[in-house]
């Protein structure tokens, strides 16, 4: 598998994530202010420093949703939520910002869109805007492409971020 890890330094990673910030600036601009009704739900654990970022330069507020697929390298389980931090009013904004570090299978995204139909009655062309954005998109057949995203690999590569720790 060695010769499949594409793996992300620092600096490419950071670039990264400042190509996906330009990109949402460019096609938002700036979210301060009660007017603008969007917020970014960050994925955790991956989508926290990409969602930081994102915050930050466009000024809207942050949510977070746990969710974890990979117990380990290489070995993808159903998604799950652990913990998920609610919305700042019973209202949800009319755009969600959902960032995460990577597009995989797609299956997180997939189940972010079941959670917030089945919790919040929320389907496709509905009354708000759901947006995925990612750092790395890797590219598979059949799976749909990010909303957004600062880079992209094939789909053979296995992405090592800076962050990541080899776990046995």
């Amino acid at each position: 598998m060695k010769e499949n890890l594409k793996e992300l330094t620092g600096k490419s990673y950071y670039e990264a994530v400042e190509k996906l910030v330009d990109i949402l600036y460019q096609k938002y601009g700036d979210l301060r202010g009660p007017e603008a009704d969007t917020e970014v739900l960050s994925v955790a654990r991956g989508g926290l420093v990409p969602a930081t970022y994102v915050v930050y330069r466009l000024g809207c507020p942050i949510n977070f949703m746990y969710l974890r697929s990979y117990p380990k390298p290489g070995m993808q389980k159903q998604v799950e939520a652990y913990s998920i931090l609610p919305f700042r009013s019973k209202k949800l904004p009319r755009r969600i910002i959902v960032v995460d570090d990577i597009q995989d299978t797609g299956r997180s995204f997939e189940f972010l869109r079941d959670f917030f139909k089945e919790n919040f009655n929320i389907v496709d062309d509905s009354r708000v805007e759901i947006v995925y954005a990612v750092v790395v998109w890797r590219k598979r057949e059949g799976i749909e492409a990010p909303d957004f995203y600062g880079s992209d690999t094939e789909s053979k590569d296995w992405v090592v971020f800076p962050y990541d720790w080899q776990i046995d």
